[in-house]
């Protein structure tokens, strides 16, 4: 059976460790890896043209995010799928992993956010508390 991972990526040096560490898996296993990178969707209550600017730089950061887990990929000599989401993160990772028939998701241990850290609890811990699938975090 070909085993299914999930990365999530937030453009993090963790999350393209976590990357390369599932190509090797997949590699070994047989497996094929979607990466993922997932926004918070932009709060229209308050309509702006700021909102409208935040919104298109999160949609560019993402393609450069996907784009960048494509070069790690072909680097390796590997393929991969890639998505951009939207939503609350770890309930997105969650979501679609479950969805997606993953067996496992490789993520990063830290990503570009203390602030939500300290707020929210880390997505890492979130994810591995409430997946339904093996969670490989990756320092």
């Amino acid at each position: 059976m070909t085993e299914k991972i999930l990365v999530p990526m937030d453009g993090s040096p963790s999350s393209e460790k976590a990357l390369l560490e599932a190509l090797r898996i997949a590699k070994k296993l047989g497996g094929k890896i979607t990466a993922v990178n997932i926004t918070e969707p932009v709060d229209w209550t308050v309509a702006s043209p700021d909102a409208i600017i935040l919104e298109k730089q999160m949609q560019d950061y993402q393609k450069k995010v996907l784009s960048r887990a494509l070069e790690l990929a072909r680097k390796q000599g590997a393929r991969i799928s890639t998505s951009a989401l939207d939503g609350n993160v770890p309930d997105r990772i969650i979501s679609f992993a479950k969805k997606g028939g993953f067996s496992l998701i490789a993520m990063g241990s830290r990503g570009l956010s203390d602030i939500d850290r300290f707020l929210l609890g880390s997505v890492s811990d979130r994810v591995v508390r409430h997946s339904h699938c093996s969670v490989l975090v990756v320092k």
